[in-house]
């Protein structure tokens, strides 16, 4: 399985659930759980399609409603959901991260298409420069991250994400850091190693050292926080997104029903 591919993937279940953030509904468990075993979600109805502009067919699993489509913003939530997650991460660690809203590269010039990275990291450790990061939730059941080889999607839009930004951000003195995930709870190995190195180096400032086992300890809190936040977002997306196109489906029929009614009153009459 997907969900498997590594020992990161899936770690929301071997998490004790003593808190708010690592705890999920029943109905948000039932969803994920079928994600994971690949088993059609409850809420799928068979030949129903997406109320988003394309219009596709809807998948059992529920990966276009998770994933694949922007309509109504909750595919933005989960992106926004581990920006936010690594903003509040790297507060843990004394490092000043912005979420940047306004253009933070030097000139248009340099960045004449306007892009904005999701986060700056101001004072990270290691560099004296300030570290930008942008974040990319992929799915490897989508028609633009499906690969042959599973692991590549992770260096898909980790190369994509590069491309985008690397240049830009040397020539304004910046660097820059992809942060990508897939929906599997999987973490690209570049990303985790740069998080890692920043909790290391906090133990050494703390003057604690850096033990593997509390670095270890620390990570593996963190990593279990996150494989929930992906899991309880993509849930809820798959969730309200189903509750919205049904009940639209339901107004349309309804409005059918009653205008057939009227229909054959008048022919009566």
């Amino acid at each position: 399985m997907y969900s498997t591919v590594n020992e990161i993937s899936g770690q929301y279940l071997n998490s004790i659930p003593k808190g708010n953030s690592f705890r999920l509904t029943s109905q948000e468990f039932q969803v994920v759980t079928n994600s994971r075993m690949f088993s059609s979600q409850t809420l799928y109805s068979e030949n129903t399609r997406c109320n988003c502009r394309n219009k596709p067919l809807l998948d059992k699993e529920g990966v276009h409603l998770s994933t694949g489509c922007a309509k109504s913003g909750f595919r933005h939530k989960t992106h926004d959901n581990i920006v936010y997650f690594l903003k509040e991460l790297m507060g843990t660690l004394q490092i000043e991260a912005r979420t940047t809203k306004l253009n933070v590269f030097s000139t248009m010039e340099a960045d004449p298409d306007g892009r904005r990275p999701d986060l700056e990291m101001v004072n990270p450790q290691g560099t004296d420069r300030a570290m930008l990061i942008d974040v990319r939730v992929t799915n490897c059941n989508t028609s633009r991250d499906k690969v042959e080889n599973r692991h590549q999607a992770m260096d898909v839009s980790y190369n994509e994400k590069m491309a985008k930004y690397s240049r830009v951000a040397e020539q304004s003195g910046f660097d820059f850091l992809p942060f990508i995930v897939s929906s599997t709870g999987q973490i690209d190995e570049r990303s985790l190693a740069w998080v890692k190195g920043q909790v290391q180096a906090k133990f050494v400032i703390d003057g604690e050292g850096a033990k593997g086992a509390d670095v270890d300890k620390r990570m593996n809190f963190w990593i279990k926080k996150l494989s929930f936040l992906i899991q309880r977002s993509l849930a809820r997306s798959i969730i309200e997104r189903s509750k919205i196109i049904f009940y639209d489906q339901h107004v349309i029929r309804n409005h059918e029903v009653a205008e057939q009614f009227m229909n054959d009153i008048n022919h009566v009459a």
